[in-house]
């Protein structure tokens, strides 16, 4: 066993490192996904509409807001409908932000 050391100690190093950190990785990723906001599409309501309204609470481009929503809605921009119900990449806190804005701007 001494001899295995001598020979590849960093080796067995590295990789006790690289498992670690793996597991630290691993453990330490949360999936933020179920903190964003989820909304109802309203009449005459299109995705653009939407991105035009939320891209820029997440610093994302309407294209790419618009590629995330169908992405993890699993939708066609196209195809969406009045009432339904689909997730945007704005967090609950950043809609309640934005919707006290809106109520103090429409109070002047």
């Amino acid at each position: 066993m001494n001899i295995v050391w001598k020979k590849y100690n960093y080796v067995i190093i590295f990789i006790g490192l690289t498992i670690l950190m793996g597991l630290c990785f691993l453990f330490n990723m949360e999936d933020h996904s179920n903190h964003y906001q989820n909304i109802v599409v309203q009449k005459g309501q299109t995705l653009w509409n939407i991105a035009d309204e939320y891209a820029d609470k997440n610093s994302m481009s309407k294209d790419e807001f618009i590629h995330w929503v169908e992405n993890h809605n699993e939708i066609n921009a196209d195809l969406l409908k009045a009432g339904e119900e689909i997730k945007i990449p704005v967090t609950e806190h950043q809609h309640s932000v934005n919707q006290n804005q809106e109520y103090a701007l429409n109070d002047k």
